[in-house]
């Protein structure tokens, strides 16, 4: 799978009066702002046209493009969120440029693969208004952590702050250092791992090429994996918390009413809760910890996020991780987690 980003920008775009022509300075703007040539802007061009005579693309056609990616799930408040944020002038409708920009857009996320975004230029508030506001958009209701330290938690401990931590203990907590964090699912412990995982890039690793973001699909994964081996992931009940007051296990893999594949998985976790010997004897999870391995060190799995990059990811269908970084670089993520059960 090879990962190319999908940008969803609101950088400003020119405004033409007439919808249904493509002038020069279109086709040259266009050019800059995707991988297309000349010849092939005036190709979509025409075939916009046939599906919107009037050069104007409406908000139900954009959502059913937004349903491609998250395939299995509602996306009609986010929908609504991205077409406000491409519709410059509040016009009620798409143009061809901001069209084709955004379609490009969102055919590189279904090469990322379903379950995969990024938006782009997200404003970095002191309040996190902007960020809560795309998070609300998808209509679920906020995970709370409350176990992690409040000095680590803003909004009323809806956002953690993603962040080396000097005065973190727990050894369990890679996302409090700036080692190495496999790939995983966000509270893969819980009895209901959230839906939605969000990442809004504050400030990068000062070192290029430090702290990126490792992604990869659960059916990439599956690609990798003998028919035994998804078996025995799927009918395995692993134990994911084994508290006083809660036991929680389950199977790494399951499918969906639909026939979709989802994966909870963090092997930090499965070695606390299984211990070693019963950890290292596991045939089927050793075989999926070995791929898993492979994917992260593929370069095409990996991305660096600017300021201003907010990923958002389908917790259960997408695994992330991310690369080492620079002790004392002052890299931050800030993450929400949202609950959306019909996602």
């Amino acid at each position: 799978m090879g990962h190319q980003k999908s940008k969803l920008s609101n950088e400003q775009q020119p405004i033409e009066k007439e919808f249904t022509a493509l002038t020069f300075s279109q086709i040259q703007y266009i050019c800059r702002h995707t991988n297309l040539i000349d010849n092939e802007v005036c190709r979509r061009h025409d075939q916009f046209l046939k599906i919107s005579k009037d050069g104007r693309l409406m908000k139900e056609q954009f959502t059913s493009i937004l349903q491609e990616i998250w395939p299995t799930g509602n996306v009609h408040n986010f929908s609504n969120y991205l077409f406000n944020l491409c519709d410059k002038g509040q016009k009620g409708f798409l143009e061809f440029t901001e069209f084709i920009i955004l379609n490009c857009q969102l055919n590189n996320a279904l090469s990322i693969g379903s379950g995969i975004c990024i938006v782009k230029n997200v404003p970095i508030d002191d309040d996190n208004a902007s960020y809560l506001s795309i998070a609300k958009a998808f209509g679920g209701e906020f995970h709370r952590d409350l176990r992690m330290p409040s000095r680590a938690m803003e909004a009323d401990s809806v956002i953690y702050r993603v962040e080396e931590d000097p005065l973190n203990t727990n050894e369990y907590a890679y996302s409090a250092t700036n080692a190495h964090f496999p790939l995983h699912t966000d509270c893969a412990h819980f009895l209901y791992p959230a839906q939605v995982m969000m990442l809004l890039c504050c400030q990068p690793s000062i070192n290029d090429g430090d702290g990126k973001s490792i992604l990869t699909n659960v059916d990439d994964v599956l690609k990798m994996l003998t028919e035994q081996q998804i078996s025995d992931l799927a009918t395995s009940q692993f134990p994911w918390w084994q508290g006083a007051n809660q036991q929680v296990r389950a199977p790494i893999l399951t499918k969906t009413a639909e026939g979709h594949w989802w994966i909870r998985f963090n092997q930090a976790t499965l070695r606390r809760e299984m211990g070693e010997d019963e950890f290292a004897k596991a045939s089927a999870l050793q075989s999926l910890i070995h791929v898993l391995n492979k994917i992260e060190v593929n370069p095409s799995h990996s991305i660096s996020l600017a300021s201003g990059d907010l990923l958002i990811v389908h917790n259960q269908r997408v695994l992330h991780g991310r690369t080492a970084f620079t002790s004392k670089s002052s890299r931050l993520l800030k993450r929400i987690r949202v609950r959306v059960p019909d996602l």
